[in-house]
């Protein structure tokens, strides 16, 4: 369930992306700037969120994983 919410959040950052990608094309310098920064901003938060998401599922895995609890001694 976690995980779907995630995919969800990172599939609407990527629409954000494409929105921003979208409006920098006809803006003056200026504002293009701005848009250059905020579509840095939802990059570097498109990737914390990928990165979340893979922990949580490592974190998963490794809780249910008893057979690699035993091999590893966790």
């Amino acid at each position: 369930m976690e995980l779907k919410l995630y995919n969800q959040e990172i599939k609407m950052l990527e629409r954000k992306i494409e929105r921003l990608r979208e409006g920098i094309n006809s803006e003056n310098e200026q504002d293009l700037n701005n848009k250059l920064c905020e579509l840095d901003e939802v990059k570097r938060a498109k990737e914390l969120k990928k990165m979340e998401l893979y922990y949580q599922a490592m974190l998963k895995l490794k809780a249910t994983d008893f057979e690699s609890q035993v091999k590893f001694k966790i």
